[in-house]
């Protein structure tokens, strides 16, 4: 591949670190990347931590090969997931030190890296990128209250093990007079001599099950049931179960009285039901779950490349220095900014902090901190809207000599400190307003399969509001209790499951922008939001990602985005 004629503005199947071998030194102005958390999201492949190895040999790859030709780089194989993170938490920072070292160096002094995290893995993430060279400058948390609490109930979990459950009991009482009957007028000892102990004498097994002390286990039940010409009516005490327990029938208490609404798929409200815990140890630990809070924040890693001597000679040198700031304000308010000498107060005498010491700008200063729609409005509700925080004082002057606007009269309560009226706490930071049609944005003509654990729906459904969990929907006040339901139909357009809203992604590329615009590279694009921000910003990008589907899809949104005439 040459540079730049076969990179700018391309998507390319394949391997990131293979692909940015073939690229130049220092050659980028950003990279905006939402990298493997590792958590394996919804079982995908693509969320498995993996060395980015191909096997030519795998059939899965030979297979991809014959159908992609050059466009297939190879596939990934997987590294320890997750649940082994404390066992094999080297070897996860190790891949993500890989790909950090190699976009560093086609990145240019001073090139700014933002790369997603996951809340339970990014602080591998995050060493691993301050191992590779890069400098770690902030963490942008971007806030949403769309996130889906899944957590284990431990009361539930005891009474699955409810073993001194007394209908279980009494199961193993009938189970026990059967084998009995069925034994006859044989002595024991002719059945447990075929379940000799390990030192090769008789048991007491067959009295112990006769007597419902015990059960045996599969392996000896498939063969007591031959040896005793047995059904299967007793099967379910034994067959998929942990040892020596059984789960307990939990008490039903009722139903779920709500009512799907237009933005559900209607699938079984009024039909949960609402059940209690059944023995004593359940019904203490009633209420409690395992270590799973509801998600409501992603950090965004904010990390640049060391400028060479100074801001301002690596902006001559290299065209890319800092960040956009004024292009990331936030709002179109005036707001006042002082700029009184250093040491002096913010007010008193003329010029140390009087009035001829402000200047007026429009828009507030990019906060670390991103919120979507449904989180701005949580905030606005707890910080009531207001133009002041604090209400004058009855007999206080009305007037701030311009510095804070002027209030309408003495004792006024605040309601005019801003020009524009009054508005809530969410003033002070961005909100990225999703688009429920940007997801399949170009991709009408694709009939791809969705995601299945076995022929469920493509996201859980929650058995609370009936809503899925993709990423819109508001599951704040719900119990986390999902279900997986049959859809519809099983084709979508794009059915990646996690797609960043285009907003969000907009205000990344022009908070990263250079002042000729610059090339934005993401090594792990997915289904191409990142790109598309970068087409309606008119910056050049480079997109990677090693599976063919998800490439196909981000080339459609991106050939969905208009060109732009300026």
């Amino acid at each position: 591949m040459k540079w730049p004629e076969d990179f700018l503005n391309q998507i390319i199947c394949g391997d990131c670190l293979e692909v940015m071998k073939t690229m130049p030194d220092n050659c980028i102005d950003t990279v905006i990347t939402d990298p493997p958390y590792g958590l394996e999201f919804m079982g995908k492949e693509w969320d498995k931590l993996s060395r980015n190895l191909m096997n030519p040999n795998s059939k899965k790859d030979i297979e991809r090969k014959a159908k992609y030709g050059k466009n297939y780089a190879g596939r990934c194989s997987n590294l320890p997931d997750l649940s082994k993170l404390n066992k094999y938490g080297y070897e996860i920072q190790q891949w993500h030190y890989n790909w950090a070292t190699e976009a560093l160096r086609v990145a240019k002094p001073g090139a700014t890296l933002l790369c997603f995290g996951g809340t339970r893995t990014y602080h591998r993430l995050a060493c691993a990128i301050e191992d590779a060279g890069w400098i770690l400058k902030d963490c942008i948390m971007w806030i949403y209250g769309s996130g889906f609490p899944k957590a284990t109930d431990i009361s539930k979990q005891i009474d699955k093990m409810a073993e001194k459950n007394i209908k279980i009991i009494e199961a193993k009482k009938e189970l026990g007079k059967w084998l009995k009957d069925k034994r006859g007028d044989k002595p024991q000892k002719e059945i447990s001599k075929h379940f000799l102990s390990k030192t090769g004498g008789l048991t007491g097994c067959v009295a112990n099950w006769e007597l419902g002390f015990n059960l045996p286990t599969w392996e000896i039940w498939i063969k007591l049931k031959e040896l005793l010409d047995l059904d299967n009516r007793f099967d379910y005490l034994i067959e998929g179960r942990p040892k020596n327990y059984i789960e307990a029938e939990r008490k039903v208490m009722g139903k779920d009285s709500r009512k799907a609404n237009s933005s559900s798929f209607n699938c079984g409200l009024g039909k949960w039901d609402i059940t209690a815990p059944v023995t004593p140890e359940a019904t203490l630990w009633n209420g409690w779950k395992s270590h799973g809070l509801k998600p409501a924040y992603e950090p965004i890693l904010v990390c640049m490349k060391p400028n060479e001597v100074s801001y301002a000679n690596n902006a001559l040198k290299w065209g890319v220095a800092g960040l956009n700031i004024d292009g990331g304000r936030i709002g179109t308010e005036k707001v006042n900014v002082h700029d009184a000498p250093k040491g002096t107060f913010a007010g008193g005498k003329q010029n140390r902090g009087s009035i001829k010491n402000y200047r007026n700008h429009q828009g507030r200063y990019p906060a670390n901190v991103i919120l979507d729609e449904e989180s701005a409005g949580l905030l606005d509700e707890q910080a009531p809207k207001t133009g002041a925080f604090a209400k004058v004082k009855s007999g206080h002057s009305g007037k701030s000599k311009g510095i804070y606007h002027d209030y309408a009269q003495r004792g006024d309560d605040g309601t005019t400190f801003y020009c524009n009226g009054l508005r809530g706490a969410s003033r002070f930071f961005y909100c990225a307003k999703a688009s429920k049609s940007e997801r399949n944005r170009g991709c009408e003509g694709l009939e791809n399969v969705k995601f299945t654990a076995g022929n469920y729906s493509q996201s859980p459904v929650c058995k609370d509001c009936g809503k899925t969990l993709n990423g819109t929907n508001d599951h704040s006040n719900c119990s986390g209790e999902i279900e997986y339901r049959e859809m519809k139909s099983k084709k979508t357009g794009n059915n990646h499951p996690t797609v960043k809203p285009l907003a969000l992604m907009k205000y990344l590329c022009t908070l990263t922008k250079t002042p000729t615009g610059g090339i934005v590279l993401d090594p792990f694009c997915g289904s191409g939001t990142t790109l598309m921000a970068c087409k309606e910003l008119k910056r050049d990008y480079i997109g990677i990602d090693n599976n063919p589907e998800y490439c196909e899809i981000a080339r459609k949104r991106v050939n969905a985005v208009p060109e732009s005439l300026f």
